[in-house]
């Protein structure tokens, strides 16, 4: 599994690799940490989650570029869901569930729209590591681990290739 998830990420890196050439610098950068634990020790169901985005393009110049992959986005994130109870598996809860989305974008105009379009592989399951640095996480921290009957029927591997398209008209 380590392999294919090595030749994924490469594959998905090969693009930004080629924006280091040419006219293209780093442009932006954004990340957001979300943990429903924050605020008033309660989880809920969204565990945790860390998203991480790099965008490469031309010298901003007050408006996207014009033509595709002119600028280009490595999107990285991690997530992590979980049933109500962490005590007991309940087959009429949601089952918990780890994910690792991957993804290369581009922005652009095309005439008056301006166009986001790109693709995402989404690792899922237990391949992802999550469910055991959680593990690790609730341990440093003394709090109760995650019971097996919870862990043992969570969302089995996969790995989900996503597309995304957006195209706003209206601009000012």
């Amino acid at each position: 599994m380590f392999r294919f998830l090595t030749a994924a990420l490469v594959s998905l890196l090969i693009p930004i690799a080629s924006a280091q050439a040419g006219d293209r610098s780093l442009i932006g950068y954004g990340r957001l940490i979300t943990d429903d634990f924050i605020g008033d020790g309660k989880d809920r169901w969204r565990r945790g989650s860390v998203a991480s985005s790099r965008v490469w393009g031309p010298e901003w110049a007050g408006e996207l570029p014009t033509g595709v992959g002119k600028s280009l986005e490595l999107r990285l994130g991690a997530e992590i869901i979980a049933p109500e109870s962490l005590d007991a598996f309940n087959r009429n809860d949601r089952r918990y569930s780890t994910s690792l989305p991957i993804s290369t974008h581009t922005q652009y105009l095309a005439g008056q729209t301006e166009v986001s379009a790109g693709g995402d592989l989404v690792f899922v399951g237990l391949q992802t590591d999550l469910s055991q640095f959680q593990g690790a996480l609730r341990n440093a921290l003394s709090v109760p681990e995650l019971v097996d009957s919870v862990l043992n029927n969570q969302i089995r591997n996969s790995i989900n290739p996503t597309a995304a398209l957006e195209l706003l008209s209206e601009r000012s």
